[in-house]
């Protein structure tokens, strides 16, 4: 895996599994870009939401 990537000053996050069949292992970084998120613009989840 090549060094873990940043954007914006934010790490990406792993590396990581594939979340599905077929799919490589990976990083992520989640951002908030449409709909705010309290728990700030880089986070994993956004506690004003839920699943219904």
């Amino acid at each position: 895996m090549p060094p873990r990537p940043s954007l914006f000053g934010q790490a990406f996050q792993g590396p990581m599994e594939g979340h599905g069949p077929g799919e490589p292992w990976h990083y992520d970084l989640h951002v908030w870009v449409w709909r705010n998120n309290p728990a700030g613009t880089f986070a994993q989840w956004n506690p004003a939401l839920s699943c219904p």
